[in-house]
């Protein structure tokens, strides 16, 4: 393994040389990829520069893509620090890659996915991140109306579930977190889940005295169960941020 990791950073180091002596810019690597800026060069002239890579390292290159823009995004502990597998950007052909956001995770709430994918397709009409910042008055509408849809409860339960993914039973669970307690319900209605398995709960207050009364599993659902709201508005506004801080600055779009 060591082996492989030295010969990788090896391939990688040599790569960056040759796109840097052929005047690209390096914006980023990682692993097996590199992230350039044309500085006026042609297409054709990255095609070359991927034969001369090949060459050099006797590894096949290919090109993913064209990017009309890019935004590589913050840690979430050090706002100030870019990471490598937090980003998104937008092909000239209009599709868009996306890593580590709220719509890729699986503990996000579909609500929270949903209005995230609803901004994302807004911002792939834009050709250019000038062109994305003229989109504010758009995305502030989308957003507004999404968090008058949480205020007024006009959202299914079933969008609202979250999931997370238990690491042991629920007799073994000391604390009071959230999948805890979802999982001391599950088993008191005799769905005994063990580590690895996934459960699913509505967050319907998250600052009730009783943790028992902080969340419901899905099976417990009923029409008339309400919701958190300030809980589910937050994870709005965090699955705002991830997107648009970094574009129009923190706290812009705050709902």
């Amino acid at each position: 393994h060591e082996s492989i990791c030295a010969i990788s950073r090896e391939m990688l180091l040599r790569t960056r040389e040759l796109c840097e002596e052929k005047d690209f810019s390096v914006i980023h690597s990682l692993v097996d990829c590199v992230w350039l800026h044309l500085n006026g060069q042609t297409h054709d002239e990255v095609d070359s520069l991927c034969r001369e890579i090949e060459k050099e390292t006797d590894l096949p290159i290919g090109i993913e893509g064209y990017y009309s823009w890019w935004v590589f995004l913050p840690s979430t502990r050090h706002e100030d620090l870019p990471v490598p597998a937090r980003y998104y950007g937008r092909f000239e052909d209009g599709s868009l890659k996306y890593r580590g956001i709220e719509i890729r995770r699986g503990d996000q709430a579909p609500f929270v996915q949903i209005v995230q994918g609803e901004m994302l397709d807004m911002l792939s009409k834009a050709a250019s991140l000038s062109a994305v910042q003229a989109m504010e008055p758009e995305l502030r509408v989308l957003i507004q109306e999404a968090d008058q849809r949480l205020v007024e409860r006009q959202v299914e339960l079933q969008d609202l579930l979250l999931k997370r993914k238990l690491s042991r039973t629920a007799e073994e669970y000391k604390s009071n977190a959230m999948s805890a307690t979802a999982a001391r319900q599950s088993a008191r209605i005799g769905k005994n889940l063990i580590g690895g398995q996934d459960v699913h709960f509505i967050v319907v207050d998250q600052k009730a005295g009783n943790p028992d009364e902080r969340v419901k599993i899905v099976e417990l659902l009923r029409q008339e169960t309400d919701f958190d709201v300030e809980f589910y508005r937050e994870q709005l506004r965090r699955a705002v941020s991830t997107l648009l801080d970094p574009i129009f600055g923190k706290g812009r779009f705050g709902v």
